[in-house]
């Protein structure tokens, strides 16, 4: 009987260029990474003006923004205006659109 290890199944050479191969691919992808983000971030200086945020930009006072917004909406919701004047589509306020439907119905025919 010999004594050591089996040398049929395990090639040490085999495990290093494992290794090696590994070693290099981390390397390269590193490498890769950085070149990609340095290039955006040298990209995102350059298409920026100094003191603006990129596209979105986050709202500044939201409470009155929203309130500017449901202004121009109740404005809309009750006034009269002109939606498509070739088509002869107008807007009407919504109290009278209610009870023109209470009126004449869904489809418009009198009851």
């Amino acid at each position: 009987m010999s004594t050591g290890h089996e040398t049929r199944d395990f090639k040490p050479i085999w495990v290093g260029a494992f290794v090696a191969v590994l070693v290099y691919a981390i390397v390269v992808v590193y490498m890769f990474t950085f070149t990609v983000f340095s290039h955006f971030k040298a990209g995102e200086v350059t298409q920026t003006s100094p003191g603006l945020f990129p596209q979105p930009r986050l709202q500044i006072d939201a409470q009155s923004e929203l309130v500017q917004m449901q202004a121009r909406d109740r404005e809309r919701l009750n006034s009269y205006g002109w939606i498509d004047r070739e088509t002869g589509t107008v807007r009407i306020p919504i109290e009278r659109a209610m009870d023109l439907v209470a009126e004449r119905g869904v489809n418009g025919v009198a009851k």
